[in-house]
């Protein structure tokens, strides 16, 4: 990630009241996804703002299991992440996670 780009993402982050963070399905992606989840928590000021966990394109063939994912991030205290799986195409899960969102905050 360059410079600026890390810059931006602290700043976003900084007045950010709550963040939907969308993970990828596909078992070629779990090492990125792991990658970019422990870069927020470790970004994220203050550490408690709170985080959704989507799971995307379960509709593909071939996708991890929902605790393989959790594992492969690194998540042992997933449960206190709402989780939620995302749909091609249908839009399944985004009134829940924009939902899910707005009474966070």
């Amino acid at each position: 990630m360059s410079i600026i780009a890390k810059f931006l993402r602290i700043e976003a982050l900084k007045v950010s009241s709550c963040v939907v963070f969308i993970a990828d399905s596909d078992p070629e992606a779990l090492t990125a996804s792991s990658d970019s989840f422990k870069e927020l928590t470790t970004l994220l000021e203050p550490k408690d703002t709170p985080i959704i966990i989507v799971f995307n394109m379960r509709d593909l063939p071939d996708v991890l299991p929902d605790v393989y994912l959790l594992r492969g991030m690194g998540l042992t205290n997933w449960e206190k992440y709402p989780l939620f799986r995302g749909v091609f195409g249908e839009c399944l899960g985004a009134t829940s996670v924009l939902t899910s969102s707005i009474l966070w905050d």
